[in-house]
Formats: C-alpha cells, structure tokens, sequence
C-alpha cells in the first residue's frame, strides 16, 4: 500500500460517517468535526443539509436503477452534475476505447500481435481478439455508444458474438437505425 493510498483512506474515514444505497438514490453521509469550513462553502446552494445532532452532514444525490440486459446502471436526472468532462466509463465504452487503442498499436508496430498485447495488459488473448473486433463497428454504432443513445438492450456481450462486416447489417442486427433507409 503506497502513501498516497493510507492518506485517501484516512481521510475518507475522518470525512465520511456513512453510505447509503436505497432505491431512489445515495445518501453519504459526513462528519463535520474539524471540516465546518469546507462544509459551509459546501452548503451554499448545494445539496448538502446539516443533520439535527449538528455533528454529520447528509448529502443526497437522486438516482434511480436500469437494467441492461444482466447488469444494472445508475441513471441521474438530466440536471445532474456527472463527470462529462472526462468521459463516460461504461465497460462497453471502456471496450470500445480500447479496440481502438490496440488497433493503432498493432497498425503502427507498436505491438506486434494479439498476443504481445494480451501480454502486456494481463488479459487473456481471447479477450483481446473479442475487444479488437469492436474496431470494425459502424460509426454510427460507435458514436451512439459514446453518446449513450443505444438501445436498452445492447450489451457488451452481444457485440462480442459474430458481427457481419457491412455496417448495414450490423445496424439492423443491433437494432440500430440504418443510415438511407
């Protein structure tokens, strides 16, 4: 365990009293001793609400649960602050990022085969031939991932099963609209 790592965990546990996850969002809960400063700038117009002991502050954050296919995903209003700003970090985006990373490394030399980056990323070379695949989807598949306008029904396994090549095909398969029709 680095240093870095002992101080976020202190700090965590000198800031946060509890967590909560219920149906309809996420309560964290934080200690205020010692922190009354960064907890009054906090409280401005911001969702955080002293408790009636004065001792904790509750932040709630409204969120309600989806499923997709076999996972479940948070979803948050549409006035939600997210981290838009450093991407979204969706395993299928996440798969989508790196098909299109390895692609560059094995076209450049980079990397030499599937199996040179199976080994250098610790993963088995199966998952990297499965990942690489995701390189050839339409771009119109690509950019609704990315915008997180694909179908409900769309998962990380169903693009990992055999694709047709014609990004037509693969539009009408997933259940995509189809560009010209």
């Amino acid at each position: 365990m680095t240093w870095a790592s002992v101080l976020k965990e202190r700090i965590v546990k000198l800031l946060v009293a509890d967590v909560v996850l219920s149906p309809d969002g996420l309560l964290v809960r934080l200690r205020l001793n010692g922190l009354n400063a960064l907890v009054a700038e906090l409280q401005g117009d911001g969702p955080v609400e002293l408790t009636k002991d004065g001792q904790t502050a509750d932040i709630r954050v409204p969120m309600e649960f989806k499923r997709r296919g076999r996972r479940k995903e948070i979803v948050l209003p549409p006035d939600a602050a997210t981290t838009a700003d450093i991407g979204p970090r969706r395993p299928i985006v996440v798969a989508l990022a790196r098909a299109y990373k390895w692609q560059k490394m094995l076209e450049e030399g980079e990397a030499g085969s599937m199996a040179e980056l199976a080994d250098r990323y610790g993963v088995d070379r199966s998952y990297v031939g499965r990942t690489l695949k995701l390189a050839a989807l339409a771009p119109s598949i690509v950019e609704a991932i990315f915008s997180g306008e694909e179908p409900s029904s769309l998962s990380l396994m169903e693009l990992h099963r055999p694709l047709p090549l014609r990004w037509g095909e693969q539009c009408r398969m997933l259940a995509f609209p189809v560009d010209g029709e």
